[in-house]
């Protein structure tokens, strides 16, 4: 399918568009490409221009690939891995090759383009076009970038005066307003019969714009400048994501053969982008129990949510995901197979897929904690009727075969420990607690990792160091003591 990139003035407006299209491989299995540039049509709507562009770059894809099926072999060049553009090999190989390959959830996807977004948005301004033209110098560079000039994007919104409006015979409407040089783009709002607010309908580069539904009279229409401001700089985990994204697709480049090295592997050390591990927040054992004291004045289905965490190390995802179906009452188990994500493309903006590390695994819960999902079970039957085994145990007001969304447990105790005046945690900091519990219940380290759902041991390790670092507080404590106490007689 051919791609399409807006070029764009100094001002930038869109003037016309690239288009790049596969049409075949030469004798040697290489692949072969065709570019050409589009006008921009006129007095369209946004939408309408956005079609028309897209049915003139098939024709044109249509067209290259049946020039080339009568030309193979004779007028094809072979094409050079090495020549190959860093825009083409990230969105064409990288990308549907590496990132689309079925292993990555929807929520890796959406990290993913965001990061290869930046990254491209960056060479390209440095006039970096070649992917080989990437070496160890490059990715230093980007490096300062990154810590000293890149900033977050923030806009400020300003409503605009002398907005007018016109409808046509058919009842489109189209909205005028005064073009701002500091506007990056145009938010249009709605608001139309019993509305009590206006609702975001478009957002375009420029004036004006026509909606594409019929609207009466009393339609009313309200524009909205966004103008970029200067934002923060970037976190030390933000750059150090940017760097690893360069550093995956760069490893893919050398592995597929596209070039020699990979440049990142060349930095010392001390030049790559780091975060301190810093200490992990977790319950103690006396905090652990007046967090469960105040869950006892709370609704069933959020104590029984805070008690899975607490007790089996879950991730909010993973609790999500439970069914009815997942919990053994002879071996007093749970089975974690699924892990509950976001997925802003999807119907329902949920993901259902499987744990983090890849891999389903079981653990032990006690005859207390049981006992409180039996309890949440019956209040739930009484609401739903007999619930089948693929029931989810932390499912939607509506529907028991639908799960929440993740993020509404992290808002609920957020709420839940202010209203107490408890430690400040979130349902991550949960799982911490519960293996910092566990190692103090004498489990070791393979236990722990079990217990986590780590793949690597050595994530389990740096757990580890962390969560133990009051325990070995208090063993200096009680070393003190006993240098210090005093002998009797």
């Amino acid at each position: 399918m051919a791609t399409i990139k807006e070029n764009k003035n100094k001002k930038g407006e869109v003037v016309n568009y690239r288009v790049r299209a596969l049409v075949g491989k030469d004798s040697d299995g290489r692949p072969v490409r065709r570019s050409a540039t589009i006008e921009r049509p006129e007095g369209l709507t946004p939408k309408k221009e956005e079609k028309e562009v897209k049915r003139q770059a098939e024709e044109l894809e249509k067209q290259w690939r049946e020039e080339f099926a009568q030309n193979v072999g004779s007028t094809n060049k072979r094409v050079d891995k090495t020549k190959i553009l860093l825009d083409d090999f990230v969105r064409k190989h990288w990308w549907k090759d590496y990132v689309l390959d079925g292993e990555h959830v929807p929520s890796t996807i959406s990290f993913y383009e965001q990061m290869s977004t930046d990254i491209l948005e960056y060479f390209e301004k440095q006039g970096v076009k070649r992917l080989n033209q990437i070496d160890a110098e490059a990715v230093k560079r980007y490096i300062v970038y990154l810590r000293r000039d890149a900033r977050k994007p923030a806009y400020e919104y300003e409503t605009l005066k002398g907005v007018t409006q016109s409808a046509d015979a058919a009842g489109h409407v189209t909205v005028r307003w005064s073009k701002r040089k500091d506007a990056e783009s145009y938010l249009v709002f709605r608001r139309s019969g019993k509305q009590k607010s206006p609702r975001k309908i478009a957002e375009v580069s420029s004036p004006p714009y026509t909606d594409p539904e019929e609207i009466s009279g009393a339609g009313s229409y309200t524009v909205k400048a966004k103008i970029p401001v200067e934002g923060e700089r970037y976190k030390p985990s933000t750059i150090q994501h940017h760097f690893k994204t360069l550093g995956c697709i760069l490893r893919y480049a050398e592995r597929m053969n596209y070039i020699k090295k990979n440049p990142t592997t060349r930095l010392d050390t001390k030049d790559k982008p780091h975060v301190s591990s810093g200490e992990i927040d977790f319950l103690t054992a006396e905090q652990a129990q007046r967090f469960l004291e105040a869950l006892e004045s709370e609704p069933l289905y959020w104590k029984t949510f805070m008690h899975v965490l607490i007790a089996t190390g879950l991730r909010r995802g993973e609790a999500v995901g439970l069914q009815y179906g997942d919990i053994s009452k002879d071996a007093l188990t749970i089975t974690i197979s699924r892990n509950v994500t976001m997925d802003k493309n999807a119907k329902n903006k949920l993901h259902i897929g499987v744990p983090k590390g890849k891999e389903s695994r079981t653990v032990a819960i006690s005859r207390r904690l049981y006992k409180i999902l039996m309890e949440h079970k019956a209040e739930q039957e009484r609401k739903y009727g007999a619930l089948l085994p693929s029931a989810f145990i932390f499912c939607k007001d509506v529907d028991p075969f639908a799960p929440i969304n993740p993020t509404e447990p992290t808002r609920w105790q957020a709420k839940f420990v202010k209203r107490h005046g408890l430690k400040d945690v979130s349902p991550h900091d949960l799982r911490h607690t519960a293996a910092t519990l566990a190692l103090e219940a004498g489990a070791d380290i393979k236990e722990i990792q079990m217990l986590l759902g780590h793949r690597d041991p050595e994530t389990t390790m740096k757990f580890y160091t962390g969560i133990t670092q009051e325990r070995r507080r208090e063993t200096m404590e009680r070393i003190e003591s006993k240098l210090t106490e005093k002998k009797s007689g």
